[in-house]
């Protein structure tokens, strides 16, 4: 009886395993190179559009604040 128990327990721990998307391993190298290249990509667009930097930093902001409100609202989701 008690063995039916334990492997219906594992069954039920293995499904719910695999129905669960795993989140990618982010590594510190990753990390790095992405905030790189965004720093790069920001830079080259104040350039581009010859923005001083308090300017920069008013887009920045918002385009951090539009990323927060969709990470808010995929935690919500789940």
């Amino acid at each position: 009886m008690q063995q039916e128990e334990k492997q219906e327990t594992k069954e039920t721990l293995q499904e719910e395993q695999q129905a669960e998307p795993k989140a990618p391993t982010i590594s510190a190298e990753l990390l790095t190179a992405a905030r790189g290249d965004m720093t790069l990509a920001i830079l080259e667009v104040q350039r581009a559009y010859g923005l001083p930097a308090y300017i920069t930093d008013v887009i920045v902001s918002a385009c951090l604040s539009d990323i927060r409100d969709c990470a808010n609202k995929e935690l919500i989701s789940k």
